[in-house]
């Protein structure tokens, strides 16, 4: 069992941690809640698999960490204790592509955000913001954020300056964020640490410190995330989506096409052969000649 009310200090404020149980209470009367999620290490091509969620309510300086076979349970509640707050996420469509399909029955509460705009990526915003300003180098992370935001370091086990390619990976292999895993290598549950809690709601808060020094939303950036939101979806599983419409228009444009060379076939056109189809061509712009009086 991780250690309860753990207190973290980002920017000379101080913060209560805690690893939320059924039966805990849940944020109330939030009006925004930023959210992160923790995964085990990804591999390109794997499944991802979920290990933790960190909710920030910025006002009351109060984090919850959350397992995440506890979050239909969790995120239920929290929803009905907060039923007008806004959501915030650091690349929206990795986090709620980590917390599970929203079109699914169980997940039906991530749509109905979407639907109601009441989610913010702070990194969409971040990058548009920097474009604003003139000022956009291809960077959006959290870290790169939250430095040129707030001034703050955050670090994300990328290694430090001067630091071989070497040195880096052990680094970026070593730290917290790559060492999250919901079992133990003999298959028994993983009792998750204080350092990985720590972590965790460090990038929850940072998220809610970068987006109060952005507070206001740009033209295009609901635009931006749902775009952004489709195209990683697509990127997972293709259009499949709309495999019945798809469906559908393909059988009528096989159908013109199939039509179209009926007509053809009665002109004397030999469709994919090219015999006899330059007289073909000639008898056909006769006719239209003469239907056009041209």
């Amino acid at each position: 069992m991780p250690l309860l009310d753990t207190k973290i200090t980002v920017l000379d404020k101080v913060y209560t941690v805690d690893y939320w149980m059924p039966g805990d209470p849940v944020i109330t009367g939030s009006i925004d809640l930023s959210t992160d999620t923790e995964t085990e290490w990804i591999i390109k091509g794997s499944p991802i698999k979920p290990v933790i969620a960190q909710v920030c309510d910025l006002a009351t300086q109060h984090v919850q960490v959350v397992w995440y076979t506890l979050w239909p349970d969790y995120f239920a509640q929290l929803n009905a204790a907060n039923p007008t707050a806004e959501w915030t996420f650091h690349n929206a469509p990795f986090d709620i592509k980590v917390l599970g399909d929203p079109r699914l029955p169980e997940n039906s509460w991530l749509m109905k955000l979407l639907d109601a705009n009441r989610i913010t990526d702070t990194g969409v915003r971040f990058a548009l913001t920097e474009l604003t300003l003139g000022k956009y180098m291809g960077r959006w992370g959290l870290d790169y954020a939250a430095e040129r935001r707030l001034g703050l370091k955050v670090d994300k086990g990328k290694g430090k300056k001067g630091m071989s390619k070497e040195e880096r990976a052990k680094v970026k292999a070593e730290s917290e964020r790559m060492t999250f895993k919901q079992t133990n290598p003999d298959g028994t549950p993983w009792n998750i640490t204080e350092p990985h809690i720590i972590y965790a709601a460090k990038d929850a808060i940072v998220t809610a410190l970068v987006k109060l020094s952005m507070p206001m939303p740009l033209p295009t950036e609901e635009v931006c995330l749902l775009g952004n939101i489709a195209l990683e979806d697509i990127a997972d599983t293709g259009m499949l989506v709309d495999s019945e419409l798809r469906t559908k228009h393909l059988a009528e444009y096989e159908e013109r096409v199939r039509r179209s060379e009926d007509i053809l076939w009665m002109f004397g056109w030999n469709s994919g052969t090219g015999y006899q189809n330059t007289a073909a061509t000639n008898d056909m712009m006769e006719f239209i000649e003469q239907g056009e009086d041209l």
